[in-house]
């Protein structure tokens, strides 16, 4: 009998690390992803005090810094959404591969980040909640060397996502 591999529901990224540089090469950045498992409710939905606990011992507050979809052009019915701590700066490291995800104005981002699927109400139900490190590493990769803005391909998805479901009566 094959083991059931474990899932898990959020992916940590770690602030640069010293002497590597993460947007460099993907191997760096990969070094700066870890797959992890948060408590859930029922609906499969994490407190947010989880995520600040995941992040600083003791806990912490959260904000949610940059919700994007993945780099397959085909999802449109879930998106990627990252959280950062809400006192983060300098004294925490700058994150580059967090930075890559918000746009240029809203200055970098300090201090570890977790990454979750999120999905309209409407579609929460109908998502796995599953995390890919992999998959995820794979798409900020192709967020930082296409040049593609995050923003921009998460206004468009979820124009067109609205869209088709107004056109289907849903």
């Amino acid at each position: 009998m094959q083991p059931i591999p474990e899932l898990f529901n959020a992916v940590y990224i770690f602030p640069d690390q010293q002497g590597m540089q993460p947007l460099s090469k993907f191997d760096d950045m990969r070094y700066h992803f870890d797959a992890c498992s948060l408590p859930t409710t029922p609906d499969g939905s994490i407190a947010e005090d989880d995520y600040g606990a995941l992040m600083r011992k003791g806990g912490a507050p959260v904000k949610v810094i940059a919700d994007f979809y993945d780099r397959n052009p085909d999802i449109y019915d879930w998106y990627y959404t990252a959280y950062a701590l809400r006192d983060a700066g300098p004294h925490h490291g700058i994150n580059s591969l967090a930075s890559k995800l918000v746009r240029p104005s809203r200055g970098p981002v300090y201090g570890p980040v977790i990454v979750v699927k999120n999905a309209p109400a409407s579609l929460w139900h109908l998502i796995g909640k599953a995390v890919s490190d992999d998959g995820l590493a794979r798409t900020i990769w192709w967020y930082c060397r296409s040049g593609v803005d995050a923003d921009e391909v998460f206004k468009e998805r979820t124009l067109i996502r609205v869209f088709a479901a107004r056109s289907l009566g849903l």
